[in-house]
């Protein structure tokens, strides 16, 4: 199956966004990631495509996700999913990875819901996993790799997951983002007063 791909900057650096999702420690490259938020730095909001900011109920960010809902950044819209419940683990309310994932000849804007974050920092080339390993989106786990974060001479190094942002979504849930976006009232624009 053909995923979908983004086209991202350079990752020759290896600069990766680090964040938790137990039991893993798990990295984004950082030429994915248009930005990284706390849970409380966005306003979760759900309700019924089309309808304005004000008509939306807003949401605890920690509360599980539904397909009504979107991410409301500044005067941008997401579409929200979370990386535990994407692979078959507890949710996780640590921020939010703003992504966009080309697909159908666009850009899907979408947040991702990670644990908490606890680097970003340069990862060596990965170590290739056999794709069996994982029950939930295989195409996701590009490798694993050593991550020594300054720990004491005689503690053990933990071992993470990279991830391909690419290979986290289907398809079939990047249009249903996309249809979600499309039917996002615009923000009004902000106007200063001066």
């Amino acid at each position: 199956m053909k995923r979908p791909r983004a086209a991202p900057g350079s990752a020759s650096d290896g600069l990766c966004v680090l964040f938790e999702c137990a039991p893993w420690l798990c990295a984004i490259p950082s030429s994915w990631v248009d930005g990284l938020l706390t849970l409380d730095e966005a306003r979760l909001l759900a309700g019924a495509p089309g309808k304005q900011e004000a008509a939306l109920r807003r949401c605890d960010p920690r509360a599980p996700l539904a397909g009504d809902m979107r991410l409301s950044v500044g005067s941008h819209w997401y579409a929200p999913w979370d990386l535990g419940q994407m692979v078959e683990l507890a949710p996780l309310a640590g921020g939010w990875l703003l992504l966009q994932i080309r697909h159908a000849e666009r850009y899907v804007p979408l947040a991702l819901r990670v644990g908490p974050c606890t680097a970003v920092h340069p990862i060596a080339e990965a170590l290739p996993l056999p794709r069996a390993l994982f029950r939930a989106r295989p195409a996701a786990f590009d490798g694993a790799f050593v991550f020594d974060a300054g720990a004491d001479p005689g503690q053990r190094a933990p071992v993470g997951l990279r991830l391909d942002p690419a290979g986290l979504w289907t398809a079939r849930e990047l249009d249903q983002s996309a249809r979600l976006m499309a039917s996002a009232v615009p923000h009004p624009e902000r106007r200063s007063h001066g």
